[in-house]
């Protein structure tokens, strides 16, 4: 289900409380996006205020401190609690601590008006407003991996009593791989994601099933199993017979990245031993297979541009199939 704004009003503080939502995998040049969400916006709280605002979001007690601490690279120092607290909590990836802050995403608009599935409603309650905000978390990452490589996750959106410190509502976000790979803010790609957060995602069913496929590579944690979905994704996107499809798959995901004929030829070689590769895997192969991980990258970055392309195109898949067919270069 996709959420677009309609209308924004005043900022109003209901009952001294307020909704936030923790970013993984995110640093400071996230805030750089703001300009680009309405009734939201990024934070930066360094830990002394994550401790002070949000302990009980990481289960932790009132005015309980550890004598024991850790000191940072740049010479910043936590108390073992709150560190350990965040750690079991898996809301944060392990670099919070040298960066020495996390990122939320507060909402800030509380009168407003929404448009769910082409119905309009007013979320002028708390509970309305957090249901709202959760569905705009889900497209903002969304449209937040479809731009930028990096292991982004929304973990938790919470409703907080900024008096009290207590949490009475959270709902829990999508797993997240182990590794940690910082989201790779480019200012260049800025207009297309100001694109993809400001306008619905297409509801062609083929084409979701292909970002449900990418959106799915993000909460595994075996690289093996990662690179399996995202040659799915490909083989769903440019694969439309059940012949020739480590042909197709190659001819047209290079055809959209190439601008020689010899760079065609070379990257048509790559994509197609990469899709051997899954085929050897899933069939249980004897052969040893090697897998890099530039090689899982070049992949997650082809099924990103193939999904964009294709939503830009906004044809169905028989007509995307057709498009590629009709490419090509001379013998």
């Amino acid at each position: 289900m996709s959420v677009k704004m309609l209308e924004i009003g005043n900022y109003n503080e209901l009952f001294m409380l307020k909704i936030y939502t923790l970013f993984r995998n995110v640093d400071e040049s996230i805030l750089k996006l703001n300009k680009y969400i309405k009734g939201y916006q990024f934070v930066k709280f360094d830990l002394l205020e994550v401790k002070d605002r949000f302990f009980k979001l990481f289960n932790m007690p009132n005015n309980v401190t550890s004598q024991e601490y850790f000191i940072n690279y740049t010479g910043q120092e936590l108390d073992r609690y709150f560190c350990d607290a965040i750690n079991l909590s898996k809301l944060a990836d392990y670099g919070f601590f040298n960066r020495y802050y996390m990122i939320f995403l507060e909402t800030i608009d509380y009168d407003l008006k929404v448009k769910i599935d082409g119905k309009e409603y007013f979320a002028g309650d708390m509970n309305s407003v957090l249901y709202v905000t959760h569905e705009y978390v889900q497209h903002l990452t969304q449209c937040l991996r479809l731009t930028f490589p990096g292991y982004t996750v929304a973990t938790v959106t919470f409703l907080i009593n900024v008096s009290s410190k207590e949490i009475p509502i959270r709902f829990s976000g999508s797993g997240s791989r182990h590794e940690e790979k910082i989201l790779c803010i480019d200012e260049s790609k800025f207009e297309l994601f100001n694109n993809l957060i400001q306008n619905k995602l297409p509801r062609n069913n083929q084409l979701l099933l292909a970002i449900e496929h990418f959106n799915a590579s993000y909460t595994v944690e075996y690289d093996m199993v990662r690179f399996i979905i995202l040659i799915t994704a490909l083989e769903s996107i440019f694969s439309l017979r059940r012949d020739k499809i480590s042909h197709t798959v190659a001819r047209h995901s290079s055809l959209l990245i190439s601008n020689t004929k010899e760079e065609f030829q070379n990257n048509y070689s790559r994509i197609k031993k990469l899709y051997n590769q899954r085929s050897n895997f899933i069939h249980g192969s004897k052969d040893k297979i090697v897998l890099l991980e530039e090689d899982i990258d070049f992949t997650e970055e082809l099924v990103r541009k193939a999904i964009i392309f294709w939503i830009n195109l906004g044809d169905n898949k028989q007509q995307l199939f057709n498009y590629f067919k009709r490419l090509g270069y001379p013998e």
